[in-house]
């Protein structure tokens, strides 16, 4: 089949027909502008991909925020918000009261949205461990949604698997595994009535 912008270079003979000579000549040169365009359409896709690889690559954000004092991670009661993981992304509401708490030694306490837990914390350039953790007995049932995210998303940091820490203002991101979970400050640590001094 011709084109519109082909069809100029087909000629007629007297008789009103078409020559042979004349087809070949407009399909080699449709096929000419068609190569000509493909290849155009290709080095523009691959010019988008190339620059728009180089320029998905951001700059590492900084560990520590003048918000939050030393690294940024310790001394704020985070809230869980999100946990992104492979069954999909889960907001966490409030009502589960699922948090995590470091203070300035790294003594990690907080709530998986069904067991209160302790640990100890190990921070490190390449990102964020627990060790020696403790929890309470649980006897929560599955309900398949936000506790469940809640409880798969800190097992990973409390199994020991190193997360990676990233501060963002008043957002704390956790990423250990296949999941990441999504904190925001709620405000500073308050000292337990055990360690204010008498």
């Amino acid at each position: 089949m011709l084109s519109a912008t082909s069809s100029r270079c087909v000629g007629k003979t007297s008789g009103g027909t078409e020559t042979t000579g004349h087809i070949v000549q407009a399909l080699q040169e449709e096929s000419m502008r068609r190569s000509r365009w493909y290849g155009s359409l290709a080095f523009i896709l691959l010019s988008c991909l190339v620059l728009g690889g180089c320029a998905s690559q951001r700059p590492a954000e900084p560990i520590a925020t003048p918000d939050h004092g030393g690294d940024g991670l310790a001394g704020v009661h985070w809230r869980l918000r999100q946990v992104a993981g492979p069954a999909g992304t889960v907001a966490i509401p409030a009502s589960l009261d699922s948090y995590l708490e470091v203070t300035s030694q790294y003594a990690m306490s907080g709530q998986d949205g069904c067991a209160f837990f302790t640990a100890t914390g190990h921070r490190s350039a390449q990102g964020f461990t627990a060790s020696d953790v403790a929890m309470t007995a649980n006897g929560c049932l599955s309900d398949h949604g936000a506790r469940d995210a809640a409880r798969s998303g800190f097992s990973g940091i409390l199994n020991g698997q190193p997360a990676r820490v990233r501060l963002s203002g008043a957002q704390l991101r956790l990423t250990t595994g296949k999941y990441t979970l999504v904190f925001a400050a709620a405000g500073p640590l308050t000292p337990s009535p055990s360690a204010v001094p008498t």
